[in-house]
């Protein structure tokens, strides 16, 4: 059995069961960017987008996302999509469940803060303006 996870002009294959491959190299899981891969550009989840995450889940293959958003940035793709799996928010900065409940947290250590705002303040002065604050 072969499919094909199909999104936003992306395309994943998820291969189930492969005749003749060790069983270790099976797909179990397949995680997808949120913007740009799962959505278009317009923040929406087509219904192709829908079925092909459908068809991974029916399969048995394990599906879930990963964004630079906050767990609540993705909560209506949760909901849509009925995850089930642990959700990578904070570009893996935080795993939470699909209630939102915290998994893993990944904190800058606090005595580090005040060099890592410095690199950010500096950094901001050769960002592109639409990335700059103010």
């Amino acid at each position: 059995m072969r499919g094909t996870l199909e999104t936003s002009g992306h395309v994943m294959t998820a291969s189930p069961v492969i005749r003749g491959m060790p069983e270790a190299r099976l797909v179990r899981l397949v995680v997808a960017d949120v913007d740009g891969t799962l959505v278009t550009p317009d923040k929406e989840l087509t219904p192709r987008a829908r079925a092909a995450v459908r068809a991974v889940l029916d399969s048995g293959i394990a599906f879930t996302i990963t964004s630079g958003r906050p767990p609540r940035g993705m909560a209506m793709l949760i909901d849509a999509l009925q995850l089930r799996d642990p959700v990578a928010a904070f570009n893996g900065g935080l795993l939470v469940r699909p209630n939102l409940s915290a998994i893993l947290e990944r904190l800058i250590p606090r005595d580090i803060v005040p060099s890592v705002i410095d690199i950010l303040n500096r950094s901001a002065r050769t960002l592109p303006s639409r990335w700059a604050p103010g």
